[in-house]
Order: structure tokens, then C-alpha cells, then sequence
């Protein structure tokens, strides 16, 4: 998996909590000194800031902070190893005490999962992918769609100079869809209300290079609250 971005880095402290997990997997060993440990099962863990009015963050992992730096807006922590079994992960806002919003979930072995903070501030919540990547097909990358933004329509996702057939189509807040194949290269994406031409996000380039997996992240407000700039727009993650 990819290293934690700049953005979102994990504290001493929180490896140390992660190592004594680890110790507490892998049971009490005996005095012969040959024994071989029991293998930590681990799940792998992404997070994303997708509340376009939700204030910066501090992430709690089982009570515990994790982050370095606040986790802003539109930050992506990248994938982190995680044992297996049940945690609570919690957003609290970096002037506060108590979380926000938290969900408690049961991680499974060698499974992968993104977690998004998302909606407004006043009725934030966690969406809980399970990530299941795929080995695009030679000459491709893979993408799937996911729509953060809490009050536009539902959503069709075109290629400009290709506009009839959409890459995605009908996808309201939270819609996602799987991965899938696309040829790699330079795109453009546009966003628009579904089955019309009202163009709601204009044509917005990316990269996708041969074999990574991709999201393409729908954020933002079609019409933000007085004095917030957190205009609907399209942002692309790389996940592998």
C-alpha cells in the first residue's frame, strides 16, 4: 500500500498504541525463545474530509489522536495498516473535546476500507467503503465515482468531446460505484444534473496512469452557505 500523504501523518504516540495492539494480537510467548510469533492480521484504512462546512479535524483511533497536523477539508490520509477487529474512529474538531461525528466498526483481515467524513457540519457522518481494488486490464487504470457534495442533484459524470454516453449516470450524496477498467491517459471530466446538459462542474483534467486505481471524489456545495468558497468541484485520489 502507499505511504500516509504530508497531509495526514500518524503520531508517535499512535504507532505506539498500534504496536501494543500488535503485541496484544500476537498472545503471551513462552520461554522458548525459537517460538515463532502469531502474525498480526492487519487491515489497511483510508481517510477523507468530505464535510465542505465541517470545521478541521483531529482523528481519534480507540480514544487515542493519530494525526500530526489538523485534517482539513478535502485532505486524503492514504491507506494505513490497522489490526483487524473492532475500533472507533472518531472526527473532533481541533477546538474541541468530544467528537463530531465517530463510528465503531469491525475491520476485517487483509480487507480495505475508506472512510469519509461527509454532509454539513450540523448532521455530519461517516460513509464506510470496503475497497475492493482491481488489476486493470493492460493499457488501463481503474476508477469509481464517489458523490460527497450535500445538496447537488443527482449527478452524470461525462468525458467532454465524448458526452454521450456518460462513465457515470444517476448518483445522488453518498452514491458509489465499484472499480472499474478505463484506458489509461488525460481525461476531462464534467459534471452534470442527470439526463440534462445543465453543466454543474465544468471540464476538469486528470491523469490516470496504467495500473492505478483511482476515485473520483464529487465534493462541495452547488450553493454554499453565505461566506463558504467550497464550491461544488471534482478531485481525483489515487488508492493504489
Amino acid at each position: 500500500m502507499k505511504k500516509l500523504s504530508n497531509k495526514f501523518s500518524i503520531s508517535r504516540a499512535a504507532m505506539f498504541c498500534f504496536a501494543l495492539l500488535a503485541l496484544a494480537f500476537t498472545g503471551c510467548m513462552d520461554k522458548n525463545d525459537t517460538d515463532t510469533p502469531t502474525p498480526v492480521e492487519v487491515s489497511y484504512v483510508n481517510l477523507y474530509h468530505g464535510s465542505p462546512d465541517g470545521p478541521d479535524y483531529n482523528v481519534m483511533l480507540d480514544d487515542e489522536k493519530i494525526n500530526n497536523q489538523a485534517f482539513l477539508y478535502a485532505n486524503n490520509s492514504g491507506y494505513f495498516k490497522l489490526p483487524a477487529g473492532s475500533h472507533k474512529i472518531a472526527f473532533t474538531p481541533v477546538t474541541a473535546t468530544t467528537s463530531q461525528v465517530d463510528i465503531t466498526h469491525t475491520f476485517k483481515k487483509d480487507s480495505i476500507y475508506s472512510l469519509f467524513a461527509v454532509g454539513q457540519a450540523a448532521n455530519t457522518e461517516i460513509l464506510i467503503l470496503k475497497d475492493s481494488l482491481i488489476a486493470p486490464v493492460s493499457g488501463s487504470a481503474a476508477i469509481r465515482l464517489v458523490n460527497l457534495s450535500p445538496d447537488a442533484p443527482a449527478l452524470d459524470v461525462v468525458i467532454a468531446g465524448a458526452e454521450a454516453t456518460p462513465v457515470f449516470t444517476g448518483f445522488g450524496f453518498k452514491g458509489n460505484t465499484q472499480f472499474k477498467n478505463i484506458v489509461s491517459g488525460t481525461y476531462s471530466f464534467k459534471v452534470k444534473a442527470t439526463g440534462t446538459d445543465d453543466v454543474l462542474v465544468p471540464a476538469t483534467s486528470f491523469e490516470l496512469n496504467v495500473g492505478g486505481n483511482y476515485t473520483l471524489i464529487v465534493r462541495g456545495f452547488q450553493t454554499p452557505p453565505s461566506g463558504n468558497t467550497n464550491v461544488l468541484s471534482l478531485q481525483m485520489i489515487r488508492n493504489y
